[in-house]
């Protein structure tokens, strides 16, 4: 694809336009895993531990021999399951725990 680009200067006069070329790349083949699987991987951090999104994806690739994985939905998860799985051992990128894992625990608390 080719795309014309102009260039202005700050008072909008046209200085120059010349073609760039647009290549697209498309993102690496994916092996689809199962949302159960990922928390079965979740369940593996131990009490007092936590770990990250982008690691657990990280060990599912290893785990798979692939490049990337994409987490697919395999079944319904019930309410009682869901407040069983682990949830608050996984924190964002930057360390900061998912707020609606905290609220979570509060009400499991009470």
């Amino acid at each position: 694809m080719q795309l014309l680009v102009r260039d202005y200067d700050t008072n909008s006069v046209l200085l120059q336009h010349k073609n760039m070329r647009v290549e697209y790349i498309p993102a690496s083949p994916a092996i689809m895993v199962s949302e159960s699987e990922y928390f079965e991987a979740l369940y593996q951090v131990s009490a007092g531990k936590v770990t990250r999104f982008e690691d657990i994806m990280a060990y599912l690739c290893r785990k798979h021999g692939a490049k990337r994985v994409e987490l697919i939905h395999d079944r319904v998860i019930g309410y009682d399951e869901q407040i069983s799985i682990p949830i608050w051992r996984e924190v964002s990128t930057r360390g900061y725990r998912n707020i609606a894992s905290a609220v979570e625990i509060v009400r499991q608390r009470s």
